[in-house]
């Protein structure tokens, strides 16, 4: 067991080490200068050399990068600003919250709407309740979330007055947002639910239970929904990591100043530093997810476990 998890913990620091190299270098050859587009087509040569000196940015490119990693690893110091020459980790620290309280509570919501219904229809298979769940699967799955929100704005805000339109005061700011993300969201649970649950309920040992009597609460619930719980358990990980690094619409859609539209504003102003910090912070917390997973595997599969014993 412990060889399994350092192999993960190391693969996942490779990845990262990977992923920041990547980065950094597709950024170094991204087109335009980042003193002319933050100056200004009209500034000095002067002003723009005193730009690069300032940022390093008159370095080679490999003494730039080991200098960075560096100040990272020491310091946790992802530089300044291009643009308001502030440290961008007390930035990203403030919106990054808001974007985390997105991620997890689109990923809850999206749980408890989805496994729930997959469930329902995988114990009422072939009945009018598995058609049901399955066709409305299928319609919100092609409801997109940006218009979904903009439909929830203007009846449940402009209309009724229900909930704030913008904005991250309260947790009514956050009411319409998750709903976007998590309605549209669901229908992928539904159907990994409804399919796994298909292939459990009817294995041997869920025939076992009930031929000894076991009620049917405990064999959906504590046999059935127990086995199946892993490609759930992987699924949700990879939906809040997705939720976690996709919700720039969202966040556009309600005026939540949240990672992702500082990042796209970074990335038009070819702000370096900012494009870089959100890229690891989010890399960063896709890794650890997938580590957790892996992790999670690790102790609940017993096959896992006899591989790595022996």
């Amino acid at each position: 067991m412990y060889r399994f998890v350092l192999s993960r913990i190391v693969m996942t620091f490779f990845t990262m080490f990977c992923v920041i190299f990547f980065v950094y270098a597709l950024l170094e050859f991204v087109p335009g200068d980042p003193a002319t587009l933050i100056l200004g087509p009209t500034a000095l040569q002067g002003g723009i050399d005193m730009f690069n000196e300032m940022h390093g940015l008159d370095r080679p490119f490999f003494v730039r990068f080991g200098s960075y990693i560096w100040g990272i690893i020491t310091r946790f110091d992802f530089g300044l600003s291009f643009r308001s020459s502030l440290p961008v980790v007390d930035e990203l620290t403030h919106r990054f919250g808001i974007t985390f309280n997105l991620a997890w509570m689109g990923t809850v919501s999206t749980l408890m709407l989805g496994v729930p219904l997959g469930i329902l229809a995988a114990v009422k298979h072939s009945t009018i309740v598995d058609r049901s769940v399955t066709i409305w699967a299928i319609f919100i799955a092609a409801v997109p979330g940006f218009w979904l929100g903009l439909v929830m704005v203007i009846f449940f805000s402009v209309r009724l007055g229900w909930l704030p339109v913008f904005g991250t005061g309260s947790w009514q700011h956050y009411v319409l947002p998750v709903a976007s993300m998590a309605i549209p969201g669901s229908a992928g649970f539904i159907r990994l639910t409804r399919a796994v649950m298909l292939d459990t309920v009817h294995a041997e040992y869920i025939k076992t239970a009930r031929a000894k009597g076991c009620t049917e609460r405990v064999v959906i619930w504590k046999h059935a929904f127990k086995n199946a719980m892993l490609p759930i358990i992987n699924g949700a990980g990879l939906g809040f990591s997705a939720l976690l690094g996709g919700a720039i619409l969202t966040e556009t859609i309600f005026a939540m100043p949240g990672i992702g539209v500082y990042t796209l504003a970074a990335l038009r102003a070819n702000d370096t530093p900012v494009v870089m910090a959100s890229t690891i912070f989010l890399s960063f917390i896709f890794c650890m997810v997938v580590l957790a997973i892996d992790l999670i595997y690790a102790f609940v599969d017993p096959r896992i476990k006899a591989k790595f014993s022996s």
